[in-house]
């Protein structure tokens, strides 16, 4: 699943979305055509509408802000690829051990996010998944196509050439 999200493109859309949650709500704010600082912003209702959010348009900021419920939990990176998978610490990008999450299975997320794949057609994809994983559920923020950063430092600090997976699998489907 996905945090609960709102499309808002405008501070008075945004007012109105943040009148249906309690006032403890957290949230963040994201902009939908950035992951920059200056366009993503977190609180309550009251801090959010404190904030002096961009509502000019711009690069980063295309047609409307994408508000989520903040959901507690670990943050993983999931790469998942043709054969297998690899996990690592969202914020530090340390490289993790997949018999540490055994909620991966517990709570079907690897099985959920294959059939993803096959349904997108995209089997023979190295795809990224940012999960958040709490307690007795988890949430996936984002799925990402470009090539994952975490995984090319952690395999060349391994002495494995990333660059030669990555062409083989995309050029040579293997």
């Amino acid at each position: 699943s996905i945090p609960d999200t709102n499309y808002v493109r405008n501070e008075e859309e945004l007012k109105k979305t943040l009148e249906k949650y309690s006032n403890d709500t957290s949230f963040y704010l994201k902009s939908d055509f950035s992951k920059n600082p200056n366009h993503i912003y977190f609180g309550t209702s009251e801090e959010l509408l404190k904030n002096e959010i961009n509502w000019k348009k711009d690069r980063y900021f295309k047609e409307s802000y994408i508000l989520q419920t903040n959901y507690l939990g670990e943050g993983i990176r999931l790469n998942l690829f043709p054969g297998g998978y690899e996990l690592y610490e969202f914020e530090s990008g340390k490289f993790l051990n997949n018999n540490d999450w055994e909620q991966l299975k517990d709570f079907g997320i690897l099985s959920r996010l294959l059939s993803l794949k096959q349904l997108l057609g995209m089997d023979n994809w190295l795809l990224k998944f940012d999960i958040l994983i709490g307690s007795d559920d988890y949430v996936v923020l984002d799925i990402g196509m470009d090539p994952p950063y975490r995984m090319k430092r952690y395999w060349e600090s391994q002495g494995l050439s990333f660059i030669d997976f990555y062409i083989d699998l995309y050029l040579l489907g293997q």
